[in-house]
């Protein structure tokens, strides 16, 4: 479940935002915030994924995007598309016959980005069908892993997949996915998440280390993730920030949200490639 849904006002009817077959609502709802950590990930990804999959050995990357939702990040990934351009391309009336037409709009701006084996899981299995049926992402995973170890089909991706990345995530239920996840195979893929500073990253760093990762800042400045709602949002934020020990200038700026994107790999392939290799 994406974070955007667990804090916003608008955003309290989980089945009417963000579990159903025409995602037009969702997106409407994420515009007047600029939501944008997929141009994010993406950005990092068309820069580095060739480098990524050279360093892991691996002919195209096989990429497991927690929390993917309506599929917004292979959206972005896969088609000469910004979130601007869903934003627009949703705010229009819908048509009776919307996936159908979301089908040949996606296949008309597809693009010659990274290529990836893209996965994707999340709690809302309306949004996860919506974003197979129109490529988004190749496959699908509705599976709650707060409340159960993964299935057959997820453990055979997660067993392949070279890097989990997140885009939104609720990070209060993040460390135990991950640990689930981790321990159902030998696999030790990457981790590529973006946190708000508002976010109580300590269990997720805590699993991960235990597991044998080293955590990293990778992004050299703050990149905006969304605006705040309204004041008393960002009031509640910041001080939250404050609480965890963060300072406040580095993680709100003019109105938004702005974070880092931190990497993590396995303690042996971080020594070999130092950091500074992979900033930008």
């Amino acid at each position: 479940m994406s974070a955007e849904t667990e804090d916003l006002k608008p955003w309290r009817d989980y089945e009417a935002i963000y579990n159903r077959p025409d995602p037009s609502a969702y997106f409407r709802a994420l515009e007047p915030l600029g939501y944008r950590q997929p141009d994010v990930v993406t950005g990092f990804l068309q820069e580095y994924g060739a480098s990524i999959a050279a360093r892991l050995d691996r002919s195209r990357l096989r990429i497991l995007d927690f929390g993917c939702g309506y599929g917004a990040f292979g959206a972005v990934l896969r088609h000469r598309l910004a979130m601007e351009d869903l934003y627009a391309r949703f705010r229009a009336e819908r048509p009776a016959r919307f996936l159908e037409e979301d089908q040949s709009f996606f296949a008309e701006h597809r693009g010659s980005g990274p290529d990836v084996d893209l996965g994707g899981i999340d709690i809302a299995e309306r949004a996860v069908a919506y974003a197979e049926a129109c490529g988004l992402i190749d496959q699908g995973f509705s599976e709650d892993l707060t409340e159960r170890d993964p299935g057959p089909a997820l453990k055979a991706f997660f067993a392949e997949t070279d890097l989990v990345l997140e885009t939104g995530a609720v990070y209060q239920h993040v460390s135990g996915c991950y640990a689930r996840l981790l321990d159902s195979s030998p696999r030790r893929p990457w981790f590529l998440f973006g946190p708000r500073g508002d976010a109580d990253t300590g269990p997720l760093a805590a699993i991960l280390e235990q597991q044998g990762y080293r955590l990293e800042v990778v992004s050299s400045h703050q990149r905006r993730y969304r605006r705040f709602s309204d004041a008393e949002e960002q009031a509640d934020s910041e001080a939250n920030m404050l609480a965890l020990g963060r300072r406040i200038e580095e993680h709100s700026k003019a109105g938004w949200f702005v974070n880092p994107l931190i990497l993590a790999r396995p303690e042996a392939e971080a020594a070999v490639v130092p950091i500074e290799a992979w900033r930008f």
